[in-house]
């Protein structure tokens, strides 16, 4: 029998499945598509269940504090900087970079995926061949940016299994996103940039994927005064960067460039599984672009611009059952299923336009944050941090003191970031330890600029980075001492 499994809780109403990302229930197969839709505000996950027959589609939302929050489809604007995107829909197609790729025994596209299609690999004999995409001819000096929305089934009879290779020939040049699939490892994710002299450096998730469910993950390679640093996200969170050591080539041409799959030396290595949206970027996309990106979950980014907008305001605070097949500007819906509630909600409807993709890369501001405010926050000090840097790095009349107050930035950056990941993984303690040489780097940072070296620097050059600087000091003071990890915030 085909039922919904109910697990309801204090200030929630029609949770209709008790964990994310399980399939429907056998019996409800043949009637009924299930998606997520993820509501990242309330911090909450909604089940989508679209009936395939003469039913009507049913979305239900979520009661929280008293407000309703309605499930979201609205796509979001791409990010700039994007050089290639394969979204799997019906076939092998690049929607931005004109260079499509060509679907391999054992993989094809157009599987429902987490946004509309995706690329399904059987984990055997192939993957999608891109050719050798000159995009992809990476030097030091190279910020990048790949993610993509993964669901793998499982491990393979090989070692690892990819999401993609590039610049991979047999030979020692590598930038490729992995899945071990054995050994200690086994079921982390990992990204591995190596160059032509054979030194590599990888970044390796702390935890093991859960299989059968999408994960959206991104890697970047984020150059900034000639320091590379690799950083490894799931699910809009990082879980693990590093400084990357490679100093020679990065390219290998000719060699292809894969997704699914590497070139085949000792084999394939093909993924198991389901891989949609993959996207790269001749950037570095910052932590909110990636975190907005996954949150957006299956609405996804934007192929086209979207033609409405739409703005809820409830009036009730009940329960919301309410989907219909075309956009109204005002809407009064009852549930018919059972003994629930009607909730009259009022809708208006303006035009806008969002973004088109584009081939053509913009100028961001450093960070890519432009609207963070200022203040104790991860984010904001990483905003602050990266626009100070390239001002740094673009003021020439530092002379030979540019080298030295460049690495104290970078490596306050650094740390603020290892802080940011404790955070998240660990204990409000050692994320303010974490914090401590942060700080110090900056504080070094500022003693330089008073040095007797730096007299013969303008005052109108050093007094602006000075105080930027003690801003930046001052925010992460009061950030180590305010501090909130989500496994030492009070319970709701």
């Amino acid at each position: 029998m085909c039922r919904p499994l109910a697990s309801l809780t204090a200030g929630q109403h029609g949770n209709f499945h008790p964990e994310p990302g399980r399939r429907l229930p056998r019996a409800c197969q043949g009637n009924y598509e299930l998606t997520w839709t993820e509501l990242r505000r309330a911090n909450l996950r909604v089940p989508i269940y679209r009936p395939t027959g003469f039913l009507a589609s049913v979305i239900v939302a979520v009661l929280v504090a008293g407000a309703v929050t309605q499930a979201s489809s609205d796509c979001i604007p791409p990010p700039a900087g994007m050089t290639h995107w394969y979204p799997g829909d019906t076939d092998a197609s690049d929607l931005v970079g004109n260079n499509p790729g060509s679907l391999e025994t054992g993989a094809t596209a157009g599987t429902p995926g987490e946004v509309s299609g995706a690329f399904a690999l059987d984990g055997v004999s192939g993957g999608i061949d891109l050719g050798d995409v000159p995009d992809f001819d990476f030097t030091q000096s190279s910020s990048f940016t790949v993610e993509a929305w993964i669901d793998t089934f499982g491990p393979t009879g090989n070692d690892v299994q990819f999401v993609f290779a590039f610049n991979y020939q047999c030979t020692p040049t590598d930038e490729i996103l992995a899945i071990a699939n054995s050994g200690p490892d086994a079921g982390k994710i990992g990204f591995e940039v190596r160059d032509a002299m054979n030194v590599s450096t990888d970044v390796v998730s702390p935890a093991a994927l859960t299989t059968n469910v999408f994960h959206h993950v991104a890697v970047v390679r984020e150059v900034v005064a000639s320091v590379a640093t690799l950083k490894l996200y799931v699910d809009g969170t990082l879980v693990g960067m590093a400084t990357d050591a490679s100093t020679g080539a990065l390219d290998f041409s000719p060699a292809s460039d894969f997704i699914g799959r590497r070139f085949p030396c000792a084999d394939l290595s093909s993924f198991n599984g389901l891989i949609d949206e993959l996207t790269t970027y001749d950037r570095a996309l910052s932590d909110s672009e990636i975190q907005a990106i996954a949150a957006a979950g299956s609405a996804g980014k934007c192929k086209s611009p979207p033609t409405t907008s739409t703005s809820t305001t409830s009036t009730s605070t009940t329960l919301t059952t309410t989907t219909t097949s075309t956009l109204t500007t005002t809407s009064v819906s009852t549930t018919t299923a059972s003994t629930t509630s009607t909730t009259v909600r009022t809708t208006t409807t303006t035009s806008s336009t969002a973004p088109q993709p584009t081939t053509t890369s913009t100028t961001q501001p450093a960070g890519g944050c432009a609207n963070e405010p200022v203040g104790p926050t991860f984010v904001s000090l990483n905003c602050q941090l990266a626009a100070l840097i390239a001002e740094v790095s673009g003021e020439t009349a530092l002379g030979t003191l540019q080298p030295k107050l460049l690495d104290e930035l970078q490596n306050a950056k650094m740390h603020k970031e290892q802080a940011e990941m404790l955070c998240r993984q660990a204990s409000k303690r050692r994320t303010r330890n974490a914090l401590r040489p942060a700080i110090n780097r900056v504080a070094r940072f500022v003693a330089t600029l008073g040095s007797r070296k730096a007299r013969t620097i303008p005052p109108n050059v050093t007094s602006p980075l000075r105080t930027a600087a003690e801003t930046i000091r001052t925010d992460l003071h009061a950030l180590q001492r305010a501090v909130q990890c989500p496994q030492d915030a009070p319970s709701a």
